[in-house]
Protein backbone atom coordinates (compact mmCIF):
# COMPACT_ATOMS: atom_id res chain seq x y z
CA UNK A 1 0.00 0.00 0.00
CA UNK A 2 1.52 3.43 -1.27
CA UNK A 3 -0.54 5.38 0.70
CA UNK A 4 -2.88 4.37 4.14
CA UNK A 5 -4.69 6.64 6.69
CA UNK A 6 -3.89 5.98 10.42
CA UNK A 7 -6.19 7.64 12.51
CA UNK A 8 -5.10 7.07 16.59
CA UNK A 9 -4.60 9.59 19.63
CA UNK A 10 -3.26 9.75 23.42
CA UNK A 11 -3.08 11.18 25.98
CA UNK A 12 -0.52 11.35 28.94
CA UNK A 13 -0.53 12.43 32.29
CA UNK A 14 2.78 12.94 34.50
CA UNK A 15 2.67 13.96 38.77
CA UNK A 16 5.95 14.23 40.00
CA UNK A 17 6.84 14.65 43.32
CA UNK A 18 10.17 15.35 44.39
CA UNK A 19 11.59 13.56 47.98
CA UNK A 20 14.97 14.34 48.16
CA UNK A 21 17.60 16.18 46.17
CA UNK A 22 18.44 13.43 43.93
CA UNK A 23 15.31 11.32 44.05
CA UNK A 24 11.81 11.48 42.28
CA UNK A 25 8.70 9.23 42.54
CA UNK A 26 6.32 9.74 39.31
CA UNK A 27 2.45 8.60 38.86
CA UNK A 28 1.94 8.24 35.33
CA UNK A 29 -1.30 7.61 33.16
CA UNK A 30 -1.64 6.96 29.35
CA UNK A 31 -4.69 6.44 27.11
CA UNK A 32 -3.64 5.46 23.97
CA UNK A 33 -6.76 4.80 21.13
CA UNK A 34 -5.44 3.48 18.22
CA UNK A 35 -8.62 3.07 16.37
CA UNK A 36 -7.40 1.44 13.19
CA UNK A 37 -4.81 -0.84 14.81
CA UNK A 38 -1.95 0.67 12.59
CA UNK A 39 0.34 1.77 15.51
CA UNK A 40 0.17 -1.65 17.50
CA UNK A 41 -1.56 -4.04 15.46
CA UNK A 42 -4.72 -4.52 17.44
CA UNK A 43 -7.65 -2.00 17.07
CA UNK A 44 -8.31 -0.88 20.79
CA UNK A 45 -8.08 1.69 23.32
CA UNK A 46 -5.37 0.77 25.79
CA UNK A 47 -4.56 2.61 29.48
CA UNK A 48 -1.71 2.41 31.28
CA UNK A 49 -0.20 3.03 35.09
CA UNK A 50 2.74 3.64 36.34
CA UNK A 51 4.43 4.03 39.30
CA UNK A 52 8.38 4.77 39.12
CA UNK A 53 11.34 5.98 41.41
CA UNK A 54 14.56 8.16 39.82
CA UNK A 55 17.65 8.33 41.97
CA UNK A 56 20.35 10.09 40.67
CA UNK A 57 24.04 8.84 41.23
CA UNK A 58 25.74 11.70 40.76
CA UNK A 59 25.91 14.26 37.87
CA UNK A 60 25.66 11.41 35.34
CA UNK A 61 23.76 8.28 36.64
CA UNK A 62 19.96 8.03 36.80
CA UNK A 63 18.70 4.82 38.30
CA UNK A 64 14.75 4.08 37.51
CA UNK A 65 12.71 1.20 38.63
CA UNK A 66 9.23 0.84 37.94
CA UNK A 67 5.86 -0.65 38.33
CA UNK A 68 3.64 -0.38 35.39
CA UNK A 69 0.00 -2.15 34.61
CA UNK A 70 -1.24 -1.77 31.18
CA UNK A 71 -4.74 -2.64 29.67
CA UNK A 72 -6.47 -3.39 26.26
CA UNK A 73 -10.53 -2.15 26.76
CA UNK A 74 -11.45 -4.46 23.80
CA UNK A 75 -9.93 -6.77 22.40
CA UNK A 76 -7.03 -10.04 23.94
CA UNK A 77 -3.80 -7.49 22.83
CA UNK A 78 -1.41 -9.57 25.30
CA UNK A 79 0.37 -12.95 25.46
CA UNK A 80 0.10 -13.24 21.53
CA UNK A 81 -3.12 -14.26 20.93
CA UNK A 82 -2.59 -14.86 16.61
CA UNK A 83 -0.03 -17.63 17.86
CA UNK A 84 -2.14 -18.82 20.71
CA UNK A 85 -5.76 -18.57 19.86
CA UNK A 86 -8.26 -17.97 22.79
CA UNK A 87 -5.13 -17.64 25.38
CA UNK A 88 -4.84 -13.93 24.85
CA UNK A 89 -4.96 -11.53 27.89
CA UNK A 90 -6.53 -8.12 28.29
CA UNK A 91 -3.99 -6.85 30.65
CA UNK A 92 -0.57 -7.32 32.15
CA UNK A 93 1.74 -6.10 34.30
CA UNK A 94 5.21 -5.15 34.40
CA UNK A 95 8.24 -4.57 36.64
CA UNK A 96 11.23 -3.16 34.98
CA UNK A 97 14.08 -0.88 35.50
CA UNK A 98 16.69 1.39 33.44
CA UNK A 99 20.26 3.28 34.22
CA UNK A 100 20.92 6.13 31.94
CA UNK A 101 24.24 7.46 31.39
CA UNK A 102 24.16 11.18 30.66
CA UNK A 103 26.98 12.71 28.61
Amino acid sequence: VVTCYSYEWALVNYINYQIGPRDIVTWRTDYLNDARGQRTGFKTRYYEFDLSYTHWVGDVIELRPELRFEHSRDVDAYDNPSLTPGRGRNSQAMIAADAILHF
